[in-house]
């Protein structure tokens, strides 16, 4: 199993999917507490990045499909409900956490 701690792939550069793969693996070790205090740091530092990356992307998917319907006259109502849809957890509707690193 591919460790989350290790080098990947700037969160750019990932699709939606594989960086919410990657979000839920780093959350799930983060849970387990069993690495260190540097190693659980910088599994924070990346999940981080990759929570304003999928915040960016959904953005600029809602973004486009306004576009379209503006174009097209299509109703973005089902659509949009669905992107704005949170999971139940009850810190879902926080904005992302401000990137702390740069």
């Amino acid at each position: 199993m591919k460790n989350p701690a290790d080098k990947s792939p700037a969160p750019e550069s990932k699709s939606l999917e594989t960086a919410l793969k990657e979000l839920e693996a780093i959350v799930g070790r983060l849970e387990t507490g069993e690495d260190d205090l540097a190693t659980a740091f910088n599994l924070y530092e990346q999940a981080e990045k990759i929570v304003v990356h999928t915040y960016e992307q959904l953005a600029t998917f809602e973004e486009k499909l306004r576009i379209i319907n503006q174009k097209g006259n299509i109703s973005l109502e089902p659509i949009l409900n669905k992107l704005s849809e949170a999971p139940t957890d009850k810190d879902s509707s926080k904005p992302p956490p401000k990137d702390l690193t740069s």
